[in-house]
C-alpha cells in the first residue's frame, strides 16, 4: 500500500527474547499492525469526538487530558 509507514520488526525483538511472542508471529507483526491501524481509522475514528481526540494528544494533567476535557465540557454527549 502506498504511503504506509513501515513498522520496524526489531521493535518486537524484546518481546520475542522475553518469550512473550513466538518468533514466527513477530515476523508478521508489522502487517498485523497496519491492518489494525487501518480498521481503527476507518471504523472507530469517525465515531470519536474531535475535541476529545485533540485533548488526548495534549500533555496530561491529573485526570488525563481526555477526562479533563470531558469534565469541562458543557455539552451533553451525542446520542
Amino acid at each position: 500500500m502506498a504511503g504506509r509507514r513501515s513498522v520496524d520488526t526489531r521493535s518486537f525483538k524484546g518481546m520475542v527474547e522475553k518469550g512473550y511472542l513466538p518468533k514466527d508471529r513477530a515476523e508478521g507483526c508489522g502487517e498485523e499492525f497496519h491492518q489494525v491501524a487501518y480498521e481503527v481509522k476507518k471504523l472507530i475514528d469517525p465515531s470519536v469526538d474531535a475535541e476529545l481526540r485533540r485533548a488526548s494528544r495534549r500533555p496530561q494533567g491529573a485526570l488525563g487530558s481526555a477526562a479533563e476535557a470531558a469534565a469541562q465540557s458543557t455539552e451533553a454527549p451525542p446520542r
